[in-house]
Parts: structure tokens; C-alpha cells; sequence
């Protein structure tokens, strides 16, 4: 018996409608590989970053600013003309009513206010503008002649002295009546007239440094009308 024909057009739909499914299965594999691909996906997320304008960190550095003041007598709030204000080696000074301008300092950077016979008061440049009212200093010193300064006995005396009375300065010969001076010198009209010796202090800094240590006010005494080198 011989089978019945199938009609042509019942066995090609079946071929058609499988190939549409394998079509859109390919196709949905091809999508999802493109978009999803890491090297994709990392040119996508760098393409959109600097796509995006970029904010400028901010400045951390901080602004340099001059810092203005006035000087003044702590006990009669009289204002201090002629006071140095130092800024490291630059040297400002106040004018008649005290009143000083810095060059421009960073926050909280150091400078010194100087007047004879007051303290020394540090200070950092935290403000805009200072009121600086420095008490008077009394000086009671010592006399460190120019062979006195180089014999450690007679500078331990004195030092002794200072610890244990009112005296709180000492006086030191850098060029004696004689024209001499007790710590190396580097000037060349010094060296050659003599004047080095025979006394010399191997470390004046140091000596300083120590005296600076135990809060000794120090005073340079320099002989200028009688000079026989």
C-alpha cells in the first residue's frame, strides 16, 4: 500500500519556522556578546567618563597673606616706633605709631618682634592683623671681658652668678679695646691687621647657643675709639 503524499507546503513550514527561531536565537547571542563583552563594556565606561567634565581638585595650598599690627608698651600702651619685626632674614620696622606691615606670610608661619629693653615675643601669622604688647625687660649683666670669655672658670662664675641672682645678661668683648677680637673672623681687613688673637674661641656659636639655652640676654661689646691694631 502505498503511503500518502504530504502536501509540499506542510513540509516547508516546519523548515521555516525553524529557521526564524535559530535566526532569533543568533541574533540575541550576537546582541548580548556585543554588549556585554568586557573590552566593550571598558570602552563604554571610559567613553562616558571623559565624556563627563572633570572637576578641578581644590587647591590645598594655603594663601600667603601680609600680616599688619601695631607695638605697644604692655604697661602704658604707648606705641613702640623703631620695633623689629623680623620675618626669617627680612627685617621690618615700625613707624612712629607702631604700626608695621610683613611681607606676605603662609598661615601660621613664625616672625619675631624685637625692642631693647622689652621681651622678644614670637608669633605665628594666624591673623590678618596683631595688637603686640611686650613688657619691659630689666638687663642686669655680667662683664665678660675679651680673655674673661675664653676662660671657662671665670665663664662658669658668671654663669653661676646668673643662675642664682637677679642678673639675667652678660657682656661680651667681640673687639676689646685693643682691637682684638676672640672669635674667627673671616674679615679680610681684620686678619690682616692682626686682630685675630691670640685669644680665639674655637665654638662661639656654641658659646651663644648655651647662653641662648639658659635664657641669658646677651650683649656684644665693641670698642670704637681706642683700637691700637
Amino acid at each position: 500500500m502505498d503511503p500518502v503524499p504530504v502536501p509540499a507546503d506542510r513540509i516547508q513550514r516546519p523548515i521555516l519556522y525553524g529557521a526564524l527561531v535559530v535566526g532569533a536565537l543568533a541574533a540575541i547571542v550576537v546582541t548580548g556578546w556585543v554588549f556585554l563583552s568586557p573590552s566593550l563594556l571598558l570602552h563604554r565606561q571610559v567613553a562616558a567618563a571623559t565624556s563627563q567634565p572633570v572637576e578641578p581638585p581644590p587647591s590645598s595650598a594655603p594663601t600667603e597673606r601680609p600680616v599688619s599690627g601695631r607695638v605697644m608698651d604692655a604697661e602704658s600702651g604707648a606705641p613702640l616706633a623703631g620695633a623689629s619685626v623680623w620675618v626669617g632674614p627680612t627685617e621690618v620696622r615700625t613707624d612712629n605709631e607702631g604700626r608695621f606691615t610683613t611681607e606676605p606670610l603662609r598661615p601660621g608661619a613664625a616672625f619675631l618682634v624685637k625692642v631693647p629693653g622689652y621681651e622678644l615675643r614670637r608669633l605665628t601669622a594666624d591673623r590678618d592683623e596683631v595688637t603686640v604688647a611686650l613688657a619691659p625687660k630689666v638687663v642686669r649683666a655680667a662683664y665678660l671681658t675679651y680673655y674673661g670669655v675664653a676662660d671657662k672658670g671665670i665663664r662658669d662664675r658668671v654663669l653661676e652668678l646668673v643662675a642664682r641672682t637677679e642678673l639675667n645678661a652678660v657682656v661680651i668683648d667681640v673687639k676689646c679695646d685693643r682691637g682684638l677680637i676672640p672669635y674667627r673672623t673671616e674679615v679680610p681687613l681684620a686678619l690682616e691687621a692682626g686682630a685675630q688673637g691670640p685669644v680665639i674661641i674655637k665654638d662661639f656659636d656654641g658659646l651663644m647657643a648655651s647662653l641662648k639655652a639658659r635664657n641669658v640676654y646677651t650683649i656684644a661689646r665693641i670698642v670704637t675709639f681706642k683700637d691700637h691694631v
